[in-house]
């Protein structure tokens, strides 16, 4: 990689349904097929919709035994203790940890986030990423 760390392209809406994940997974795959190295990241812990994708990607390289290039991919779990501060501590812990060894691997990191991420106690609206 020619530059410090990867550049970041986080896909939100306020609203469901919206193609956030599809469009998420496309810019992947296309910046794959350009020859970028790529990371994944699905911050939607309740819909989890990337990593379903990721996961069919992966069983089609499996069974079809073709050479289809793959991100590698990263899956941040919700916290479920009893205060919402410390839960949003922990989830961000984890993204950091995550996204810090991520960004030394590949060129583009594609994050995919939930519906209303202005409402959602997570990451990425926690605290501001610091590039």
């Amino acid at each position: 990689m020619s530059h410090s760390g990867a550049h970041i392209i986080a896909v939100g809406n306020e609203k469901g349904g919206s193609g956030k994940s599809t469009t998420a997974l496309h810019l992947a795959v296309y910046l794959l097929h350009q020859g970028y190295g790529v990371g994944t990241v699905d911050v939607d812990s309740r819909q989890q919709t990337l990593t379903r994708y990721m996961r069919n990607r992966r069983a089609t390289v499996d069974t079809a035994k073709r050479d289809i290039p793959l991100p590698k991919h990263l899956y941040i779990p919700t916290a479920w203790g009893d205060s919402i501060s410390e839960n949003q501590v922990a989830e961000r812990e984890i993204f950091d940890r995550s996204l810090a060894g991520l960004r030394e691997e590949v060129d583009f990191i594609v994050i995919d986030t939930p519906v209303s991420t202005a409402t959602w106690p997570a990451p990425l609206t926690a605290w501001p990423i610091r590039w």
